[in-house]
């Protein structure tokens, strides 16, 4: 009896081994399959261009765009304005001054001596003694700055310099006369005009009359000083601008 227990337990078994062996034949056939289509081992000697390596998608690296600083605007901060740059102004032969020079042939003795009046032909400068003889002479070339001294008519009277004792003659065109003579003008108007708006501005602070006579007495000993020599400071040397005559007055305070 217990020999046939024993047998029939083997078959059971055996019935059981062979069910798992039919389950695991598709598993092994698939794995055979598998790793029969994987390529064969390359070796270094091999020309074929089969590979084992995944195959990367390479694609062109980003270019890296560089983004620019931008300006920024501060609504705080100041404008800058166009520098205020006085533009030239030449003296003009007006109807007044044409009138206070009768039309050039009698000038005011007042405008002499006229300094910085540039020659355009050359001069003969010579001293005489007492008799009318020359006992010395001199030539000054064109372009050179002389030193009218007097008028007649058309024909002026000129010195190289304030001190010398040197004489020469000139017709007025062939120097830069007219023009000095209309700086020397204006500028005088123009002192008279500023001198009168200082008066106005003085009466107006001062409450007494005796004051303003006091104040307007000492005023007036400044109106006639030097007018400074002409100059060219980037506008011409007449100019007539506030920027050139300021820097001609700090010349002569110099």
């Amino acid at each position: 009896m217990y020999i046939k227990t024993f047998i029939a337990s083997l078959l059971l078994l055996f019935l059981c081994s062979c069910e798992q062996l039919k389950d695991a034949q598709p598993q092994a056939k698939e794995n055979n399959e598998s790793w029969q289509s994987l390529p064969e081992k390359v070796t270094p000697d091999d020309n074929s261009s089969v590979s084992i390596l995944p195959v990367k998608d390479e694609k062109e690296p980003a270019k890296i765009i560089e983004a620019k600083p931008v300006a920024v605007v501060d609504d705080n901060s100041p404008t800058l304005e166009p520098e205020d740059v006085s533009s030239p102004i030449q003296p003009e032969f007006s109807e007044e001054l044409l009138t206070a020079v009768s039309n050039w042939n009698k000038i005011p003795q007042s405008v002499f001596p006229l300094a910085a009046v540039t020659i355009k032909q050359a001069v003969d400068f010579s001293i005489k003694n007492n008799s009318g003889e020359i006992i010395a002479k001199s030539t000054i070339p064109e372009g050179s700055e002389v030193v009218v001294v007097g008028a007649n008519r058309d024909q002026l009277l000129i010195a190289p310099s304030k001190s010398a004792k040197m004489r020469g003659t000139i017709n007025m065109d062939n120097t830069d006369f007219k023009l000095g003579v209309a700086y020397l003008f204006d500028l005088r108007k123009r002192q008279q005009k500023e001198y009168q708006e200082h008066l106005k501005r003085e009466k107006m602070k001062l409450s007494a009359k005796v004051s303003t006579d006091k104040r307007s007495t000492a005023q007036t000993e400044d109106l006639f000083e030097d007018i400074p020599i002409p100059g060219d400071f980037g506008h011409g040397k007449f100019c007539i601008c506030n920027d050139c005559r300021t820097q001609r007055a700090n010349m002569t305070k110099d």
